[in-house]
C-alpha cells in the first residue's frame, strides 16, 4: 500500500544513478525509489551536480556505503 506518492528531489537521474553506484560497489542497502527518494531528503540539498559529485568522491575515496549525513557533510551543511 502507498501511503503517499514522494516527488523525486531532483530533476536529473544522474544522483540517483551514482547513489545506486555506491549501494553496488561499497556493499549498500537493496536501493528501491522511495528509499533513494527518502535518502535525498534526509541529504537535504537541491543542488544535483554538488550531490553527485560529492557521492562520486565519496566512492573514489570510501569503503562503506555513505549515510546522508556523510554527503552532508561532504557537502559543507554539517558543522562539526
Amino acid at each position: 500500500m502507498e501511503l503517499f506518492a514522494m516527488s523525486k528531489p531532483f530533476e536529473s537521474e544522474v544522483p540517483a544513478r551514482w547513489l545506486c553506484y555506491c549501494a553496488d560497489l561499497l556493499g549498500g542497502p537493496k536501493l528501491t525509489q522511495e528509499l533513494v527518494e527518502v535518502y535525498f531528503r534526509a541529504v537535504g540539498s537541491d543542488d544535483a551536480e554538488a550531490v553527485t559529485r560529492a557521492l562520486g568522491d565519496w566512492l573514489r575515496a570510501e569503503r562503506r556505503f555513505p549515510a546522508p549525513a556523510d554527503i552532508r557533510q561532504a557537502l559543507g551543511m554539517v558543522q562539526e
